[in-house]
C-alpha cells in the first residue's frame, strides 16, 4: 500500500498547474491527420508571431506531430512558454504545490467540504483501490489535480509527451532561445487562493468528470485534430459553466495580461513561437481575438 509521500512522488510530478486546470478542455488530442491545426500565423511589421495550442498530456505514439508545427518551431528563434518549464520539474516548485495544497495546523480534507462532497470522494477512491486517508490532509485542489495526473496515467497519457515538454526539449538540445509568460508561483496561487467554496466546487467537478472522461476525449479529439475552434471552445464554455469567476481568472485575465508580454517578443525577434494551452487560443477574449483587434492579421495553418 503506498503512503502519502510514495503517492505524491509517483503520481504528483512538478507540472505546471494549470495543464491540471484545463486538463479537460486542451488535452489527449492525438495527431492522427490533419486538415488545420491549433496554430496560428502573423506578419507584422516584417517580423512573424506563431502561436501554438499546447496539449499538455500525449501518449509517445501521438507522435510525429502536425508538419506545420514542426515548421513554425524551426522557423523561430525564440520559443516562450506559459512559465518556465525547467523550473516547473524543479523541487523547489514541487514544495510550493505541497506549502499552498496541504492543510497543516491539524486541519483535514474532512474538515473543509461537506459530507455529500467527502463521501462520493471516498466512494470513487474505493473504486480505483486507493486508500482514502492518503488524501485527506490535501485541499480539495491538490486532491483534484492529484486524482486526474492519476486517471490520465491509468488511461495511458503523460506530461513526459507534452507539447510544451517536446518543444522545450528540442529548443534546449539545440540551443534554442526560450523565455515564459508568467511564473510558477503565479500559477499555483490561481488555484489555491480560490475561496473555500470554490475550491469544493472544483473537487467536486472533477469527480463528475472522471466518469465521462472517454467520452469528453472523443469530442476534444475530433475539435483539436480538424482545427475546429467553433467547437472547441463551445467545450470550453461548457467544461466551465460552474465556474465563472474562475473562468475570468484562469483564462480571460491571464490572455489579457500576457498580449503586452507577446507583442514584445514578436517585435525584439524575427521570428517568435508562443506555445500556451489551446483553451487561451479560442473564443471570445482569447489571445488570437485581442491580438486581431490591436490589428494583427492572424492566419490559422
Amino acid at each position: 500500500m503506498e503512503n502519502k509521500k510514495q503517492l505524491l512522488e509517483k503520481h504528483f510530478r512538478p507540472i505546471t498547474i494549470c495543464f491540471i486546470g484545463l486538463i479537460i478542455i486542451s488535452l489527449l488530442l492525438p495527431s492522427i491527420s490533419f486538415g488545420k491545426s491549433i496554430l496560428w500565423k502573423s506578419e507584422h511589421n516584417g517580423h512573424t508571431l506563431y502561436l501554438m495550442g499546447s496539449i499538455h498530456v500525449l501518449k509517445q505514439n501521438n507522435y510525429p506531430l502536425a508538419p506545420a508545427m514542426e515548421i513554425a518551431y524551426r522557423d523561430s528563434d525564440v520559443v516562450a512558454f506559459e512559465v518556465d518549464i525547467a523550473e516547473s520539474e524543479s523541487v523547489a516548485t514541487q514544495q510550493l504545490f505541497l506549502q499552498h495544497g496541504m492543510f497543516h495546523n491539524g486541519q483535514t480534507l474532512q474538515d473543509n467540504i461537506s459530507k455529500k462532497t467527502f463521501q462520493n470522494l471516498q466512494q470513487y477512491l474505493t473504486t480505483i483501490q486507493l486508500n482514502p486517508s492518503l488524501f485527506n490532509s490535501m485541499k480539495p485542489p491538490l486532491c483534484a489535480m492529484t486524482i486526474t495526473i492519476m486517471e490520465m496515467q491509468r488511461l495511458g497519457f503523460d506530461a513526459q509527451y507534452g507539447l510544451d515538454r517536446y518543444f522545450n526539449r528540442k529548443a534546449r538540445n539545440e540551443g534554442k532561445k526560450t523565455d515564459a509568460l508568467e511564473t510558477i508561483e503565479f500559477q499555483v496561487k490561481l488555484f489555491f487562493d480560490q475561496s473555500p467554496s470554490q475550491q469544493e466546487l472544483f473537487l467536486k467537478q472533477t469527480l463528475t468528470e472522471m466518469k465521462e472522461l472517454k467520452s469528453i476525449m472523443q469530442k476534444m479529439e475530433i475539435a483539436w485534430v480538424t482545427g475546429n475552434t467553433i467547437h472547441l471552445s463551445s467545450l470550453l464554455l461548457e467544461s466551465f459553466t460552474n465556474f465563472p469567476e474562475f473562468y475570468e481568472q484562469l483564462l480571460l485575465q491571464r490572455n489579457r495580461n500576457w498580449i503586452p508580454k507577446i507583442k514584445q517578443l514578436h517585435a525584439q525577434n524575427r521570428s517568435s513561437l508562443i506555445i500556451i494551452g489551446a483553451a487561451h487560443l479560442v473564443g471570445k477574449g482569447s489571445v488570437i481575438e485581442l491580438l486581431t483587434n490591436q490589428g494583427y492579421k492572424l492566419e490559422q495553418l
